[in-house]
């Protein structure tokens, strides 16, 4: 995908103001929480994702906050993201972090499970 500098019009931040937050688990290791402005030739989607203290060891993935413009399944990166929507990111951030119980469990589930591929492989 391309980064894009895009005029952000107040009908789009208004919309991404008012929008569902939909959260997911992305590859058992971190949450993504997305909102999404939809127009009549293309939608607007901000997604932020996090990955909880515990269980960066496993995922790598830093914190971050993308704007993608999609036309069709043409999908631009928008690289300044307006300020009006501080306060959406945040508690979106929220919205996307794993309690400490459920990341706790996440990441004792992952060191058993990488300890025993590694006694199946003779590693260990």
């Amino acid at each position: 995908m391309k980064e894009v500098s895009h005029m952000i019009t107040k009908q789009a931040i208004n919309r991404m103001l008012t929008s569902n937050v939909v959260t997911r688990e992305v590859n058992g290791c971190y949450n993504v929480a997305i909102a999404q402005a939809v127009f009549s030739k293309y939608r607007l989607e901000l997604k932020v994702a996090v990955t909880h203290p515990l269980l960066k060891w496993a995922n790598q993935k830093e914190d971050n906050t993308e704007l993608v413009r999609w036309n069709g399944y043409d999908g631009f990166f928008i690289t300044e993201i307006p300020s009006e929507w501080n306060s959406l990111i945040e508690s979106m951030k929220q919205a996307a972090t794993m309690s400490d119980d459920i990341a706790q469990a996440k990441s004792d589930m992952l060191q058993i499970q990488i300890a025993d591929f590694l006694k199946e492989m003779d590693m260990v």
